[in-house]
């Protein structure tokens, strides 16, 4: 349902032989060109301007083998990286508007384990961590260093799989899956937020908020292949089912305001005229549950050497509800609203999706194949 690419990852699972690797990136300042000018600087801008480079590393390295030859194997990596520049205008007001950098830092350990329980049957658990720190988030040259927003985000996917293969015809796989991320928008400074509605210059607190999204997810899946009556058969059935919950709290500003002002034309301090105070009711926590299952099967069949016919059927439903959520009624102009759990009232989505499709080749030599298909299909 969004638009974008969707990329699917497989972790390596370790051999009976210690395999690793470890990689290094530095750039500094020096390897990027500079081309201001005395001249320019003479006419007002920065020594220091655009978005001048300042440094990167990146350190990662992996290792995987043995824990117990041809039973249990271990794979485990580990990523480290920093990236800095300088953006045009971004300044911080402690060191008398002196530029800041703005840096982002990247952690990412991943880890797996494979055990095979007996020669067609095994089992894995892979988990994968990442922290990203983003601390003058929304930095421009509006937005000083303490108006800007401290980014922390921590985000987690683990999955257990078990896969089995009774016969050479026939596999069967199931998972559990947990992913979610906790992730801190929080101030960097306690001053009372200030703005400016003629150029939208920001100062003081930034909101702050913390956010919560997870979701557990269960599927398995069955392929068959069988001769039945002269004609070949893959079968294919399986089902998927995730609950995603949303939960989020809005602390809002410091003392629940923004100062609003109106800077005239020319004018460099631009919290010289008081227009308004902006005032909110947080704090307000919200949350929004998803249940979503479904189920299909497939069956491919080789009518003859040179007709297939394919057969589908898919079954989606959707349903959710609201747990307890609202206002507390702390906030110095808020009043108590929360809303209880509720169950009712909600729409349910279920629909049954049929896939049919066949291929003719009609010399028997692949040149030249006849095609039609009818898919129904919904979201």
């Amino acid at each position: 349902s969004s638009s974008g690419a969707t990329f699917n990852f497989v972790i390596k699972s370790g051999s009976n032989l210690f395999h690793g690797s470890a990689q290094t990136a530095w750039q500094g300042r020096a390897v990027q060109s500079d081309n201001i000018t005395p001249d320019l600087i003479k006419r007002g801008l920065p020594a220091v301007s655009g978005n001048q480079y300042t440094r990167y590393t990146d350190v990662k390295g992996d290792l995987g083998g043995p824990l117990v030859r041809s039973k249990l194997w271990f794979y485990g990596s580990y990523t480290d990286s920093y990236a800095g520049q300088y953006i045009t205008g971004f300044v911080s007001e402690r060191s008398g508007g002196k530029p800041e950098v703005f840096y982002t830092k990247l952690w990412g350990p991943t880890g797996r384990l494979t055990y095979m329980v007996k020669e067609n049957m095994k089992v894995d658990f892979v988990t994968q961590w990442a922290r990203k720190l983003q601390p003058y988030r929304e930095a421009d040259q509006w937005t000083t260093l303490e108006a800007t927003r401290n980014q922390d985000y921590w985000g987690n996917v683990s999955s257990f799989k078990w896969n089995y293969f009774p016969t050479s015809a026939l596999t069967l796989d199931a998972s559990v899956n947990r992913s979610g991320t906790w992730t801190r928008y929080g101030p960097n400074t306690t001053e009372i937020r200030r703005t400016d509605i003629t150029t939208g210059a920001l100062r003081g607190a930034a909101i702050d908020t913390y956010g919560t999204p997870e979701r557990f997810q269960y599927n398995g899946s069955a392929s068959w292949l069988a001769t039945e009556h002269g004609r070949r058969h893959e079968v294919k059935g399986g089902f998927l089912s995730f609950t995603d919950s949303n939960y989020s709290d809005n602390y809002g500003h410091p003392n629940q305001q923004v100062y609003r002002y109106k800077s005239l034309a020319k004018e460099t301090d631009y919290f010289l005229h008081p227009d308004s105070v902006q005032v909110f009711d947080y704090p307000v926590t919200t949350n929004v549950v998803i249940y979503y299952n479904s189920a299909y099967a497939n069956d491919r069949i080789n009518l003859t050497d040179r007709w297939t016919l394919n057969a589908g059927l898919r079954y989606d439903r959707y349903s959710s509800y609201l747990p307890e959520q609202g206002n507390q009624g702390t906030g110095p102009f808020a009043v108590k609203n929360v809303y209880p759990e509720t169950h009712d009232g909600f729409p349910v989505y279920s629909t049954l999706s049929p896939r049919f499709s066949t291929a003719y080749d009609v010399f028997g030599n692949g040149r030249l194949a006849v095609k039609a298909s009818y898919g129904r299909y919904s979201g």
